[in-house]
């Protein structure tokens, strides 16, 4: 059986579009864990909003995400 690298994220391949109409606020969510949550909940049709010190990073990743 083979095993996965991120077995506790399973259910995002899953439950695609189970973020729909949700929105999520994220702490540090320019770079790292934050930023790639922001990606992966946009991903699955829900909308961020990023909290963090780091502005420019930030700003960045928005730009990126879109709208949402």
């Amino acid at each position: 059986m083979a095993r996965r690298a991120f077995p506790a994220l399973q259910f995002w391949n899953d439950d695609m579009g189970r973020m729909t109409g949700k929105v999520a606020l994220i702490s540090g969510g320019a770079e790292g864990i934050g930023g790639t949550l922001a990606r992966m909940i946009v991903a699955e049709g829900g909308s961020v909003m990023l909290g963090d010190l780091q502005l420019d990073k930030a700003k960045a990743l928005a730009a990126e995400l879109g709208p949402n």
